[in-house]
C-alpha cells in the first residue's frame, strides 16, 4: 500500500488505502469467524486445555518461521532516517495533531463502544448459555452458525459495501445487530432453535458489517489529518484503532462481570439465585444493544468525512 501511494494526492491516496484496506479487513473478519467456529468444535472434542496447547504450538511455530524468513533492510532505514532528521517531529506534536484530527478521536470512540459489545460477547457466552439457557452445550453448537453466516456476511458485504459504501454499511449493520439483540433479549433463553441463529446473526452484522469498516476509517482519518494539518500520521492513528480495541474488550468485560458480581454471582459451578440469573441475560444483552445503538447514532450523524474533505479539497484547490 505504501508504494502505491507514492505521487498520489490526497484524494486518490485515501481512495487508494481504503479500498485496499477493505480487502484485507474483510477477509480478517472471515478468518476470525472461521477460527471461532473451529475453536468450538475443538473445545468440545479435546477440551480447552488442549485447544490453547495447540493454538500455542502453532502460533510458535509461525512465529519462528516468520522470524527466520524476514529481511532486515537496516542500512537503507538508517540513512532514510538520517537524512530525514529535519522534518522529526516531538512527542507533543504528534498529540496536539491526533487531538486535532476529530476524525481519530472519532474512531477510538466508535471503535471502543463497538468493543464493548464484542467484550461481553466473550466474556459472557458461556454464563448467558449455562444460566440462563440452562445447557453449556449449546454454546459449542453456535460453531456452525457462526461459519455458516460468515461466509454469507462475507458475500453480502462484499456486494453491498460498493453500492452504498462503508458508512452506511456500517450504520446498517448496526441497526441489524440491535434488532438482532432485542429479540435475544426476548426470548430470554428459551426457543433455542431461534436463538442460536440470531446469535449468529448479531455476530456477522456486528462484525462483518461494523469491524470490517475499522481500517477504512482509519485510512480516512489519516488522510483528514494529513489535509487539514498537513501532516500524515499512519502509524500513531493506527494505535488509536488498536487502543480502542483494547479498552473496550476491557471496559465491556469488566462491566459484565462488575454487573454479574453485584448480583451475587457465586462461583464454583452452584446454582445461581434467579436476581444473578436476569443479570446475566440483562448484561449479556443489553450492554451490546446500548453501545450498538450508540456507535450506529455516533457514525450516522457525525461521521461526515467525504464532505469535509470535500471540502479541504476545495480550499487546497482555490
Amino acid at each position: 500500500v505504501n508504494l502505491l501511494q507514492i505521487g498520489l494526492r490526497n484524494r486518490q491516496r485515501h481512495e487508494l488505502v481504503k479500498a485496499v484496506i477493505k480487502q484485507g479487513d474483510g477477509i480478517g473478519v472471515f478468518v476470525s469467524n472461521i477460527g471461532m467456529a473451529v475453536t468450538l468444535i475443538l473445545a468440545a472434542q479435546i477440551g480447552w486445555n488442549g485447544v490453547f496447547t495447540i493454538y500455542g504450538i502453532v502460533a510458535t511455530v509461525f512465529a519462528l518461521l516468520c522470524f527466520a524468513l524476514t529481511q532486515e533492510h537496516t542500512k537503507e532505514i538508517s540513512e532514510t532516517l538520517e537524512k530525514d532528521k529535519s522534518n522529526r517531529m516531538r512527542a507533543k506534536e504528534f498529540l496536539m495533531a491526533i487531538f486535532k484530527n476529530k476524525y481519530a478521536l472519532l474512531l477510538f470512540a466508535v471503535v471502543l463502544l463497538q468493543q464493548m459489545a464484542g467484550g461481553v460477547n466473550i466474556a459472557g457466552g458461556t454464563y448467558y448459555f449455562r444460566y440462563v439457557v440452562g445447557n453449556l452445550a449449546y454454546f459449542n453448537r453456535m460453531a456452525p452458525y457462526n461459519l455458516a453466516f460468515s461466509l454469507i456476511g462475507m458475500v453480502m458485504a462484499g456486494w453491498l459495501v460498493k453500492r452504498i459504501g462503508p458508512k452506511k454499511m456500517f450504520v446498517f449493520g448496526g441497526i441489524a445487530a440491535s434488532i438482532c439483540y432485542a429479540i435475544i433479549g426476548l426470548l430470554n433463553g428459551t426457543h433455542v432453535a431461534i436463538l442460536l441463529p440470531l446469535v449468529g446473526l448479531s455476530s456477522m452484522f456486528g462484525m462483518v458489517f461494523m469491524v470490517a469498516n475499522f481500517a477504512a476509517f482509519t485510512a480516512a482519518a489519516v488522510s483528514y489529518g494529513e489535509a487539514k494539518n498537513g501532516i500524515r500520521l499512519e502509524g500513531i492513528t493506527s494505535s488509536v484503532l488498536n487502543i480502542g480495541i483494547k479498552i473496550g474488550t476491557a471496559f465491556g468485560t469488566a462491566l459484565f462481570g462488575t454487573i454479574v458480581g453485584a448480583a451475587g454471582y457465586q462461583e464454583g459451578g452452584v446454582e445461581q439465585t434467579a436476581e444473578t440469573v436476569r443479570a446475566i441475560g440483562g448484561a449479556f444483552v443489553g450492554i451490546p444493544l446500548t453501545t450498538t445503538l450508540l456507535v450506529t447514532i455516533l457514525v450516522l450523524f457525525v461521521y461526515r468525512i467525504q464532505k469535509d474533505m470535500a471540502k479541504l479539497d476545495a480550499k487546497e484547490n482555490a
